[in-house]
């Protein structure tokens, strides 16, 4: 049996962190719409988009990548 490297540990760890901050987003935005805080819903709905796209490869985990 062979043991994950480290990159691949830290990995896992990431994508586990963004699933779970994702979970947590959705619940909030749902929150936020049954209270009809429209703003907050779509800001917190824009968050968890981006979290799906950071779990996709689609965008940068930190903006400060496409700067530099």
């Amino acid at each position: 049996m062979t043991m994950p490297n480290r990159e691949q540990s830290e990995r896992t760890g990431e994508t586990e962190q963004l699933r779970y901050m994702k979970y947590v987003l959705v619940e909030l935005a749902e929150i936020a719409r049954g209270y009809n805080f429209s703003m907050l819903e779509y800001l917190i709905t824009m968050a968890a988009e981006e979290t799906v796209d950071v779990l996709r490869g689609t965008r940068p985990k930190s903006p400060i990548s496409r700067v530099i």
